[in-house]
């Protein structure tokens, strides 16, 4: 894992710490932002949040200095976004997923089957990065930076041909409303387990099989427990570093709007990275025990079709600027295509 993972932002990293010349001391105390995340070590993205705290810091002058807590030492997503939520950290490097709580129109970016390929939705998300920073602001929060954790595809003991299939396995799901509702309307019992518990779940066999993007189940290990991956890509999952009301508050006011200014640019590297590890380890799987399978024609035509109603329905359930995010991401998609 660490000859994939560890060289992500090194090149990155060095342009950013020319461009800084050296530190200019503040004038009174910089203010800390604690960022929790479940991204392990020397992973894209533990590195491309460690660019974003560098970042920062050359935006704000040292003024301001993000701290990052990767691997999960505060918690899985979950816990860290209710420590967000009570004070306990002031940023958090999740998936869209995780923030449906707090941000519930975030959950636009993983209906499943919305976005298509890869290059269509890595252009896509750069034209809609905006419209997800003013999404969040309505509640108060700040994106700093998003990027992918990749499409997500089924891990499996064995070959998932039909639905028929999916439906023996006891899968485990992302805890997430959002996710439970695909299970749902896919007729596959599913139990929520947060990231640090699913290996243990695995080898305990309360659950066979999970779906995950390809470089986070390769980075936790998930792939030495399963001998099957069918590459079905119903979801593809956005990363986001995001700020509480309280952290944006304890931000100098003049200084705000500063904070993200260039990431889109981490951003985008660490998407390139992401892709980069995701092609090595399609050839690399099946040296390592793991069957990597397509989803056959009449699998993605039985999972689109029980999974068509969901987004008309999350459409209308949604707030303003939940159906103000889908309607950008419709379009974003037909432009890039």
């Amino acid at each position: 894992m660490i000859v994939l993972l560890r060289p992500v932002f090194s090149a990155l990293l060095a342009a950013l710490a020319l461009s800084w010349g050296g530190t200019l001391a503040p004038a009174g105390e910089p203010v800390i932002l604690r960022l929790g995340t479940n991204a392990p070590e020397g992973s894209p993205w533990a590195d491309g949040s460690i660019a974003v705290a560098r970042l920062v810091e050359r935006n704000t002058k040292g003024l301001v200095r993000p701290k990052i807590f990767p691997s999960g030492v505060l918690g899985d997503e979950q816990q860290i976004m209710q420590s967000l939520a009570h004070g306990g950290v002031d940023g958090a490097a999740v998936s869209a997923a995780a923030t449906f709580d707090f941000l519930p129109e975030l959950a636009a970016l993983e209906l499943p089957y919305l976005f298509p390929d890869a290059p269509t939705t890595d252009r896509a998300m750069e034209k809609l990065y905006p419209v997800i920073q003013k999404t969040a602001a309505v509640h108060g929060y700040q994106v700093l930076v998003h990027t992918s954790i990749g499409f997500r595809h089924l891990g499996t003991q064995g070959p998932i041909e039909s639905l028929a299939d999916l439906r023996k396995v006891r899968m485990r799901s992302q805890p997430s409303v959002l996710h439970a509702h695909m299970w749902n309307l896919l007729g596959v019992k599913h139990t929520p387990i947060g990231l640090p518990q699913v290996s243990p779940a695995l080898d305990r066999h309360e659950v066979d099989s999970f779906d995950a993007a390809l470089v986070w189940m390769f980075g936790a290990g998930w792939h030495q427990q399963i001998k099957t991956l069918t590459l079905t890509g119903h979801i593809h999952q956005p990363g986001l570093i995001v700020l509480s009301p309280a952290a944006v508050a304890k931000v100098p006011e003049g200084l705000r709007a500063k904070l993200a200014e260039g990431s889109l640019l981490v951003g985008r590297e660490n998407v390139r990275r992401v892709r980069e590890i995701e092609r090595q380890l399609l050839h690399q799987l099946p040296g390592m025990g793991v069957a990597v399978r397509p989803a056959g024609p009449a699998l993605t035509t039985e999972l689109q079709t029980a999974l068509a109603p969901m987004r008309p329905r999350w459409r209308k359930a949604t707030s303003p600027a939940g159906k103000r995010l889908y309607d950008a991401v419709e379009q974003e998609i037909a432009r890039a295509r």
